[in-house]
């Protein structure tokens, strides 16, 4: 068990240093030396219940999988996305420093909830994508501390149940 376990976070990391590698590479190629735009990048890397897998998520003012700058000024902030087999329930997590609430804007469709936010010094948007419909109508959020926290109902419950099969 803690083979596989393994071996999928070396593959991850082997996925992700490639990626790593070509967005850089990329993403210097169209910049000078006195270019106004700095680039603001990273990662969060965290275990995914819903897949059960480690999932790599992107933050910063590019996009590392094209290497091209996002919209003047705007940046992805840190999200982290799991699902709670419990609860029933999705849960997402946003990085917001230096954002007050009133300059929060979230909106939702059955596929997706965006977020922008801004501040004198930050602009944050980004679209966070679900690989099932939710319910717009059960989104609630609150936020403290710069941390935005937003919780979703699926449409139709992820059932996680194991079920026997019998062999003919």
């Amino acid at each position: 068990m803690f083979d596989r376990f393994w071996k999928d976070i070396d593959k991850y990391f082997e996925e992700f240093g490639q990626d790593f590698e070509q967005a850089f590479k990329k993403s210097f190629k169209g910049l000078s030396k006195d270019s106004e735009n700095s680039l603001t990048w990273g990662y969060r890397m965290y275990w995914d219940n819903s897949m059960n897998k480690p999932v790599i998520k992107y933050f910063g003012n590019f996009d590392p999988t094209t290497g091209k700058l996002l919209e003047e000024g705007w940046r992805i902030p840190p999200i982290e996305k799991n699902y709670d087999d419990n609860n029933n329930i999705w849960n997402v997590v946003v990085d917001l420093p230096g954002i007050k609430k009133e300059n929060i804007s979230l909106s939702a469709t059955t596929t997706y909830i965006n977020i922008e936010a801004t501040s004198k010094k930050r602009k944050y948007k980004h679209k966070v994508d679900f690989d099932q419909e939710i319910d717009p109508e059960s989104v609630k959020a609150k936020f403290n501390n710069g941390i935005l926290q937003i919780s979703v109902n699926p449409k139709i419950p992820i059932k996680t149940e194991e079920k026997k099969i019998s062999i003919e």
